[in-house]
């Protein structure tokens, strides 16, 4: 009898810690999920009407022949795209985006675009950047830049934009600001990266815009072009490095350098023991927006030692050999080849490479 009575004692004194720990845990995840901003996208997005004017170039627009073909194929893309949307339910699909914004009020372009794939089928995750330029039909508006999606519909307008043009599915989406971006690789002690002279004179003016913005003096953490080679970067030298594009490769480099850093910040993030984790999320999460429920939520972050250990790879969109650079109404466009690259960004992202 005191046998059992001991047995009965002892399971209860488990299954007591046992539900500290889950209730323990779960309201730690509550307290961090709480910090992220939240938000339900509308299945017919509100379209604003007018958006602020976008940067225009010197020069003589494309020729009328080349933009009626460009214009041509949007239509017969979308035709062809009517039907059901490519789909893999191992494979998760997230729009990582950040905008060109400086106000937290006001809509910009969506200056960067990421889609991030885990395809748990083959273990790996997949970034690929989506080239802002790319001249697509937006719904409701009409023929635009790719990043003038966001500015004109928000969120439900930017993914509905891809979906059509490029036949993914597109699961969910995180929205991230500049800043935020900033402080996360200040929390993980800067980062490690190979600039030259040239990058370094670009990324002095943008150190500068970020100086005026947070009320910093204007030569702050400016480099000299002495420094080239390989540096290690705070958040703000590495920010304005993701920014440089006007250098050879452009629009192409600018997103190879967003994807690298990532991956070293992704590499970094890794490695963090539980107190600097803690530091990362109270950096980053009050500055994310996204529509992961709460129960999709949870089953990442089970799932998150898994994750960690697939292999990271990056890619772009439009693939080499796919695109031509154009100009329409003195603005510089990406005109791509639809059937490739809607073929490419479902290789990419469901592992029939």
């Amino acid at each position: 009898m005191k046998k059992k009575k001991a047995i009965l004692i002892t399971l209860t004194v488990v299954l007591a810690v046992v539900l500290i720990g889950v209730i323990t845990v779960y309201a730690l995840f509550k307290h961090y999920y709480g910090m992220m901003n939240h938000e339900t996208l509308s299945e017919t997005p509100e379209i604003q009407g007018s958006i602020p004017e976008d940067e225009t170039e010197e020069g003589t627009d494309s020729p009328e022949e080349e933009v009626k073909d460009l214009e041509d194929q949007l239509k017969e893309n979308l035709a062809a795209g009517s039907q059901e949307l490519e789909y893999d339910h191992d494979v998760y699909n997230v729009l990582l985006f950040g905008t060109d914004s400086r106000d937290d009020n006001a809509k910009g372009r969506s200056d960067s675009m990421i889609l991030v794939s885990i395809n748990r089928k083959e273990n790996r995750i997949t970034m690929t950047s989506l080239m802002r330029d790319i001249y697509v039909s937006i719904p409701g508006v009409g023929n635009n830049r790719l990043n003038a999606s966001y500015a004109f519909g928000g969120p439900s307008l930017l993914l509905q934009t891809i979906e059509e043009n490029l036949g993914v599915h597109i699961d969910r989406y995180v929205q991230v600001n500049f800043f935020a971006f900033m402080d996360v690789i200040d929390v993980l002690g800067g980062i490690d990266l190979d600039i030259s002279a040239d990058e370094i004179t670009i990324m002095n003016r943008y150190i500068e815009e970020l100086n005026r913005i947070t009320g910093k003096d204007r030569d702050v953490e400016k480099l000299d072009t002495s420094d080239a080679g390989t540096r290690h970067l705070t958040g703000k030298q590495a920010l304005a490095y993701c920014r440089i594009r006007y250098l050879k490769g452009g629009e192409y480099e600018r997103t190879r350098r967003q994807r690298d850093v990532l991956g070293i910040v992704f590499q970094k993030a890794k490695s963090c023991s539980l107190s600097e984790l803690n530091d990362l999320l109270n950096a980053l999460l009050p500055d994310l927006t996204t529509n992961i429920p709460e129960g999709e939520m949870i089953s990442l972050v089970l799932e998150s030692s898994k994750l960690l250990k697939y292999d990271l790879e990056s890619d772009r969109i439009p693939v080499e050999g796919t695109y031509k650079d154009m100009r329409i109404d003195k603005r510089a466009v990406i005109g791509i080849d639809f059937p490739a690259n809607r073929q490419a960004l479902q290789d990419i992202m469901y592992g029939t490479r």
